[in-house]
């Protein structure tokens, strides 16, 4: 099977599954900042999240997972993980972009790409896990074409929030 690659530059924007160690600590605190800042996440909430992506892109298998960095001027502005799963099922993961990049359709993009890569790999249906208080995020999966599936009360965080399953089949 061969390994899943991205390699993009649209006008600034690079996006690329080619990425350092600066790279993922980056794409790790940032994403733990904005989830303290914007919702109030906690460090305890926070941990156990930044701990899975550290070991997730420390252990990627080539032919089944990747991680798409973005960048614009050499700054990461933004990150979203894939992970293979059995019988043509994927995984959208991690899913980031800094505020001041929303808004200007890179992470419809973002994801774009990765839909299609995971079309192209033979994948057949994919799926994501997200919060109900992301409202950019979800706009943006819903533009895509994924459809909330399932939601329920969120588990190992202190918010009243929802954990929401979405869904595609390409």
């Amino acid at each position: 099977m061969a390994e899943l690659t991205i390699n993009k530059e649209v006008n600034d924007v690079v996006f690329t599954t080619l990425f350092t160690d600066e790279d993922v600590e980056m794409s790790i605190d940032r994403q733990m900042d904005i989830f303290k800042e914007e919702f109030g996440f906690t460090d305890e909430e926070n941990d156990p999240v930044r701990d899975m992506i550290r070991d997730f892109a420390h252990s990627i298998n080539p032919e089944k997972e990747c991680m798409l960095v973005v960048k614009r001027d050499g700054r990461l502005i933004g990150s979203v993980s894939f992970v293979g799963e059995d019988n043509g099922v994927g995984r959208l993961r991690y899913v980031y972009l800094e505020p001041d990049e929303r808004n200007k359709g890179i992470g419809k993009y973002m994801i774009n790409l990765i839909v299609d890569m995971a079309r192209e790999h033979g994948y057949k249906h994919l799926w994501l896990s997200t919060y109900n208080i992301l409202e950019v995020a979800r706009h943006v999966y819903s533009r895509v074409g994924f459809v909330k599936t399932k939601e329920e009360p969120a588990k190992y965080v202190s918010q009243q929030i929802m954990d929401e399953i979405w869904e595609m089949d390409l």
